[in-house]
């Protein structure tokens, strides 16, 4: 179970996105491959909408929300952008030892964790691991 409050004042949380599988891509706004990993989700979810949900958590702490914002207008992501709590940014929170960005996992319908990259994936990647999931399958 987790909950991150979204940059418009919203909840990124196991709730708001139950019931359907779920992108989450774990980044950081001074990391190029962040960046890259932001648009090849932006690329997943314009394609597979309104079936996947999709979302970013930033690994930083909240004085740097203002860089958060600034990379938010420049990629203007279709999907929520998060800030991480204090326990994630440590690695200590529900997605346990997220350090590395980006960080790529997918939610099962009902906000279990079923595939989990470290470093950049691609869009073939990602897409590969979910429609495994969704046939029951072990992804890649």
């Amino acid at each position: 179970r987790f909950s991150y409050p979204t940059l418009d004042g919203q909840t990124l949380s196991t709730t708001t996105l139950s019931g359907r599988f779920t992108v989450l891509g774990f980044i950081t706004t001074y990391d190029h491959f962040s960046h890259a990993q932001a648009r090849f989700l932006s690329t997943l979810v314009n394609r597979y909408v309104p079936r996947i949900n999709a979302g970013l958590i930033v690994l930083e702490p909240p004085q740097n929300r203002v860089l958060v914002e600034a990379f938010q207008n420049v990629v203007a992501p279709p999907y929520p952008i998060a800030m991480a709590d204090d326990a994630t940014i440590r690695g200590e929170g529900p997605f346990e030892d997220v350090r590395e960005v980006p960080t790529v996992v997918i939610l099962d319908q009902l906000g279990r964790e079923g595939w989990r990259h470290k470093g950049l994936a691609s869009n073939d990647m990602i897409a590969a691991a979910l429609n495994a999931l969704r046939q029951g399958k072990t992804p890649p």
